[in-house]
């Protein structure tokens, strides 16, 4: 029979309470929209844009919830994400969806 004990220092984590570094990170909800792109949709609001859009918990659940205004222009199933266009408020309603892990605006990718 094992018995399992607990890592160094959780007895004396759970004696002491939630920290501050804890409460910040309940109450602050991590953001799905980089702020880059948020910028861009705020300079021009009427524009249609890409953005790569990344899978909360997986690439068949996001490909399935994405609404029919969004087109998915490339799978990147290596990285669980896909490379949409649309309006720019089809793409901030994309931040509300649970399947959603994160919105990253589309990068040229240069070499050198």
């Amino acid at each position: 029979m094992t018995s399992e004990l607990p890592k160094a220092g959780a007895a004396r984590r759970a004696r002491r309470g939630p920290t501050v570094d804890d409460a910040v990170r309940q109450a602050a909800p991590r953001p799905r929209m980089n702020p880059d792109l948020a910028s861009a949709m705020d300079a021009d609001p009427e524009s249609r844009m890409q953005a790569i859009v990344f899978a909360q918990d997986g690439l068949d659940d996001l490909l399935a919830h994405l609404p029919p205004e969004v087109h998915v222009e490339h799978t990147y199933s290596l990285i669980g994400s896909v490379c949409v266009s649309g309006s720019v408020a089809d793409l901030r309603r994309l931040a509300d969806m649970p399947t959603v892990k994160s919105i990253e605006p589309v990068r040229t990718v240069t070499h050198w």
